[in-house]
């Protein structure tokens, strides 16, 4: 071969390694999230709870001694700041902020080793006192002193690990994972982002030495919060998070998670299940059991066969809601209307009544109650007349007082109106769903036997009440909101504790959350998170939105950020700001916030986009548009993030893609009617007449269509029960199920041309 054609040759092999190793380099130190749309959002920030600039100017005095090796000030610095309590927060990343606290903790673990050795000379007694007494009783508070107050002291590390323990053993396997991603910098990729996050399209066979160093030898972000030189090793640590993910059943990042510990530490040995080896080939074994397990549901309820109505007729509100126009006569009698805005207020249909199953009821607002029917034979419940409540107005004055009437969720698609109650002016959104005026009418909230309601108390304004079922509802609980706030949304009871959104109506709302105790009602804390002036839908009232989940509450505001807050003491681990819509404009949904598998997956009212949030530090994951006609999100189901309105949709929960919408065709002439839900690992919606029984996973029809109860009804509301399905319009509830003996089963449900395209149905 001539020697040109030889160099050319070795020349282009080399330009093509170049370019591995380039694309390699290009999704290791890749930003820990998703690119997304380009922003043309209009600037309208919110107001956050930010530190004092005193204390901002003393960080960046510490930093300056830092710099100068003035290791004793600088230390003296930090532990004053640590002592003050100061709960601001701090900007550490674009659009992340943190408790000033988590920042003096970070600048700790980052001293070299002889500035560490002098600050624990000063700490480690205290902290290995805390530590112990912890590990003996078992106590995570006590655990949690050690990594809040001397994260970089000796007894750090171990003190990240026993909690990551105690976190598994109490099944909360997402929590497990962050403890143990604190131990060692190398278990998070180079750019702060978790492993398959970093290792996402990279082949590691063909690229493991050159993935190997990139991974030990680079810097982390000076803003990540880890321990610096960890006694345990990192490959005991990756193992113990890989054995949560597979807990967690997420195979794939338990997948991912054991090809970086075969990669990094292929010899390392420990304690899996009771059984000393080779972690690598142990967890193996595990994931490749834990691939058989039975299908896990999203929830315990199983939806029975859906052939008709099963009760002998259905249950009439006695309050039915009012068309828009009424609410609004109603709720301001000396308003002049254009003839423009009363078209449009006459075109929107009324809101279905809202509706929950639980405890063999169904509890439904009607009007200025809350009822109860069971679901046996939709006879009243609980109470004689099955009232549970009675806010003592009637009906026709409730509804004007709640805009919707029925409650913020699952509306159907029209004119979105509502009243400002200090300009008197009329503001119509077209084509959105009705939304709540008032917090008034929140929906009714069922746990542990006790149904909440937000009720009008005199002199009071709103206050929350709980209602024992199993006691013919008497009051098990009552609580007014903090002095000078209003509650702002649905309750969110966990364990202990009953935690809520609450506002100030200003010209900026404020929003935070608050605390209960479950037993005694009491006020345990409240915590202001960040104010600013509505946007999108939020101009309309939107609830705020709260999932709680190992214990730290996620709060959707609304107003342009979404803030993570501890239980037990209502302190914020972060909060994220993002890009806004101008007022008046849509937003992504009527408003969104759930977790799944350590993300929070959120949908604000007042932005165009659906947020994926790591539940633990606040990284964004991922953005993406909403799905146009997508309407509101409702879960996760094995990776799949599924949502309705005009059409179903599914999302790649890892990535943002999406993997369906369905109809796909404008002129399909198939419209939802704004109900839709998720049950025993199926999506039921509503939509051209016709209850649908989807995959949630593919999107394709898994049972035979049902007629609706009726027809050109409006908008409606579904509530998955083991007894059938709950559906609800603006004025009767029925339920659909296995039909009772005495009664003529309905003609089993045809496939019609809305389920073409669909696999067949065995």
């Amino acid at each position: 071969m001539p020697q040109r054609t030889r160099s050319l040759r070795c020349y282009a092999t080399a330009l093509a390694l170049a370019a591995m190793t380039t694309s390699v380099d290009a999704q290791l130190f890749a930003p820990p999230f998703g690119a997304g749309a380009a922003e043309t959002f209009p600037p309208a920030a919110p107001t956050i709870a930010k530190a004092p600039g005193e204390a901002r100017r003393r960080l960046m005095q510490v930093q300056a001694l830092i710099d100068e090796q003035l290791w004793e000030e600088a230390i003296d610095g930090l532990d004053e700041l640590a002592a003050s309590g100061e709960r601001g927060l701090v900007e550490t990343r674009p659009d992340v902020y943190v408790p000033i606290a988590d920042v003096c903790q970070s600048m700790l673990a980052r001293l070299p080793a002889d500035a560490l050795a002098i600050y624990r000379s000063r700490v480690d007694a205290g902290a290995e006192r805390q530590l112990a007494r912890g590990v003996a009783e078992r106590d995570p508070a006590l655990l949690r002193v050690v990594t809040g107050q001397w994260l970089a002291s000796s007894a750090g590390d171990e003190a990240l690990a026993a909690l990551g323990e105690l976190a598994l053993e109490a099944g909360a396997p997402g929590q497990a994972r962050a403890y143990f991603r604190m131990v060692s910098p190398l278990l998070v990729g180079p750019t702060g982002a978790d492993i398959p996050r970093a290792l996402r399209g990279i082949d590691l066979a063909e690229h493991a030495d050159h993935v190997r160093r990139i991974w030990l030898e680079s810097p982390r972000p000076e803003e990540l919060v880890v321990y610096p030189d960890a006694s345990i090793a990192p490959a005991g640590a990756l193992g113990r998070m890989i054995v949560a993910s597979i807990r967690e059943r997420d195979f794939d990042r338990a997948q991912r998670e054991l090809e970086l510990l075969t990669l990094l530490w292929p010899d390392a040995t420990g304690t899996i299940a009771g059984r000393d080896g080779p972690l690598a080939g142990q967890l193996e074994e595990a994931l490749a059991a834990a691939r058989d397990w039975p299908s896990a549901s999203p929830d315990a309820t199983r939806v029975p066969p859906l052939l008709g109505r099963v009760w002998a007729k259905p249950v009439e509100l006695l309050h039915p809601n009012q068309p828009a126009i009424e609410r609004l006569r109603a709720m301001a009698p000396g308003i002049r209307f254009q003839a423009g805005v009363l078209l449009a207020a006459r075109e929107e249909s009324p809101p279905a009544a809202e509706v929950v199953a639980a405890d063999g009821l169904a509890i439904f607002r009607d009007g200025g109650l809350i009822r109860a029917v069971s679901l046996a034979a939709g006879q009243p419940a609980v109470t004689p007349e099955g009232v549970l409540l009675d806010d003592g107005r009637g009906g026709a004055v409730r509804d004007a007082a709640a805009g919707a009437g029925g409650g913020p969720l699952g509306a159907g698609v029209g004119n979105r109106l509502m009243i400002d109650p200090r300009l008197r002016r009329l503001v119509v959104q077209p084509n959105m769903a009705p939304s709540v005026f008032a917090a008034t009418a929140a929906p009714p909230v069922v746990a542990g036997h006790v149904v909440y309601a937000q009720e009008p108390a005199y002199g009071l304004g709103v206050e929350l009440r709980g209602l024992d079922l199993r006691r013919e509802a008497i009051l098990s609980f009552k609580a007014a909101p903090p002095e000078g706030w209003a509650f702002a949304g649905p309750p969110w009871v966990e364990g202990p504790r009953l935690v809520v959104a609450i506002q100030q109506s200003e010209v900026r709302a404020q929003v935070g959350l608050a605390c209960y105790a479950r037993d005694s009602a009491r006020l345990l804390w409240q915590t202001p998170l960040c104010s600013g002036a509505a946007g999108g839908s939020a101009a309309s009232g939107q609830p705020v939105q709260i999932a709680v989940d190992q214990g730290l509450a996620v709060v959707n505001t609304n107003v342009g950020a979404v803030a993570c807050v501890e239980l037990q003491t209502g302190n914020v681990r972060w909060l994220r700001t993002y890009a806004r819509v101008a007022p008046g404009s849509e937003g992504a949904a009527p408003g969104a916030c759930f977790v799944a598998r350590g993300m929070a997956y959120v949908a604000p009212s007042d932005s165009d986009s659906i947020l994926a949030i790591d539940f633990a530090d606040g990284t964004l994951r991922w953005r993406r548009p909403a799905v146009d006609g997508g309407g509101q999100l409702l879960g996760v189901v094995d990776g799949v993030l599924v949502g309705a309105g005009q059409k179903v949709f599914g999302i790649d929960a890892a990535s943002g893609s999406l993997r369906y919408a369905w109809p796909d065709a404008e002129r399909s002439g198939i419209l939802g009617a704004g109900a839709a839900a998720l049950a025993g690992g199926e999506l039921f919606w509503a939509a051209g007449g016709e209850l649908l029984t989807m995959d949630p996973r593919t999107g394709t029809q898994v049972r035979l269509p049902v007629p609706l109860p009726w027809k050109d009804a409006g908008p409606t509301r579904l509530a998955p029960s083991r007894a059938g399905i709950l559906i609800a319009n603006a004025r009767q509830l029925e339920l659909l199920g296995p039909v009772p003996a005495t009664r003529e089963p309905a003609e089993e449900g045809r496939l019609s041309i809305r389920s073409m395209g669909t696999r067949d149905i065995e």
